[in-house]
């Protein structure tokens, strides 16, 4: 995601843009006022460098957050390539990782599930000895 840093002459405030029309924090850059007051500074491609070059809380808070969503995407629609590419190549002994990180996922889930139930078991054991034990 490219955006583009606004500088303001006045202030010393870095804002930022995607679209050259309006910054996060809402200032439309295509009024004649803004125009004059907002000179371009130049432009970003990673959250990094955009938290270390905006210095306007508003713009930084929007362009991380959209930032992030957008990555999140592309590793889903990596994930959901890699685990595509592993079913079809299953005959030639190759696994995907997604297919490795699902297997994983699915034993830690039915281990928590078998320590759930053994707990259970072993409360219900001790609760039936220690009142037999008062019973008699």
């Amino acid at each position: 995601m490219q955006v583009f840093l606004y500088r303001d002459g006045k202030a010393n405030v870095v804002h930022a843009s995607e679209n050259n029309k309006k910054t996060g924090c809402g200032i439309n850059l295509q009024k004649p006022e803004n125009m004059a007051k907002f000179s371009k500074g130049g432009s970003v491609s990673d959250s990094l460098s955009l938290l270390n070059e905006v210095n306007c809380e508003k713009c930084q808070n929007v362009f991380v957050k959209k930032m992030m969503k957008q990555d999140n995407k592309e590793r889903a629609a990596m994930a959901k390539e890699e685990k595509k590419r592993g079913k079809g190549h299953e005959d030639e002994n190759m696994v995907s990782l997604a297919a490795v990180q699902e297997e994983k996922r699915k034993a830690a889930k039915r281990k928590a599930g078998q320590g759930h139930q053994r707990r259970k078991h072993q409360t219900n054991d001790l609760f039936h000895h220690d009142h037999s034990s008062l019973l008699d």
